[in-house]
């Protein structure tokens, strides 16, 4: 879908909501709490008398998307990542949002079960959030997102002081260095990072609340496929600067290991892991 194809549909679901007034009020209420849209514009919005830029076009249809549950009103199928992200991202009111559950105090206390809000289900073991780097960085400092060799196969042999081998990451620091400063320099393209919760028969670690668009992981080992020196990057960027504030793309499966290792294989053909 192109871009006017993405706005004519925006439109016509606007002009739908303006005869619901559960959906209308709801709309009201995620623009103000989210990006600062005052109730009194968000009506001129519903009623066509104020023109969109593009990121206020983005944060409406990502807002309709959640409400209305409509497949084709998904930005992502019109916008771009990087268009994404920052639309999402840039938030009026982000101040009040980080004093609220958002605060990096309370992600440091984060432990199992973990929730994730406002997240798309994609397929059934297909999830989407967009989340605070910090929050993703805090994750891994924790222990709670790892780092699989079983999978992802790069590694190196590292020799202890008794002549021992072992295997251990393989990290290209110069890599982590180069994206640690494209960050600060607010001049990254962050791409999705990709985890695994580790699926088990019998066992369901995994729940999707498709009414209140919330997704919690029961105590599980998740794995990282794609975006691991993108999560040392942001640890790196937020030594030096805690105010770093951006939201990325990440993508949650729900896959067995020899799945995951065909779905991680996938990702190489693409040639996007990092």
């Amino acid at each position: 879908m192109d871009k006017q194809e993405y706005v004519n549909l925006l439109r016509k679901i606007l002009d739908d909501i303006k005869h619901n007034n559960n959906q209308k009020e709801n709309l009201k209420k995620k623009l103000y709490e989210n990006y600062g849209v005052f109730r009194g514009e968000t009506q001129q919005i519903i009623n066509g008398d104020i023109p969109l830029k593009k990121e206020m076009i983005i944060r409406i249809g990502m807002e309709l998307y959640f409400i209305t549950k409509i497949k084709e009103i998904n930005p992502k199928g019109a916008f771009s990542e990087k268009e994404i992200e920052k639309a999402v991202s840039t938030s009026l009111n982000e101040d009040e949002i980080l004093q609220k559950d958002l605060s990096i105090e309370n992600f440091e206390k984060e432990e199992f079960p973990l929730v994730f809000r406002r997240v798309i289900k994609e397929s059934e073991n297909k999830y989407i959030v967009f989340e605070y780097a910090y929050r993703i960085a805090e994750l891994y400092k924790r222990d709670l997102l790892k780092y699989n060799l079983d999978i992802t196969k790069k590694y190196k042999y590292v020799q202890n002081k008794k002549g021992i081998l072992s295997q251990s990451i393989d990290i290209n620091f110069n890599l982590v260095s180069e994206i640690a400063e494209s960050i600060l320099n607010s001049t990254y393209d962050f791409k999705p990072v990709v985890l695994n919760v580790l699926k088990k028969p019998n066992e369901n670690f995994i729940h999707y609340n498709e009414d209140e668009l919330t997704l919690r992981i029961d105590e599980s080992r998740i794995d990282i496929l794609n975006g691991f020196h993108t999560i040392l990057a942001i640890e790196r960027a937020l030594d030096l600067n805690h105010n770093i504030k951006v939201k990325i793309e990440l993508e949650i499966n729900y896959l067995e290991l020899e799945e995951a290792k065909i779905y991680y294989n996938k990702l190489l053909l693409k040639g996007g892991v990092n």
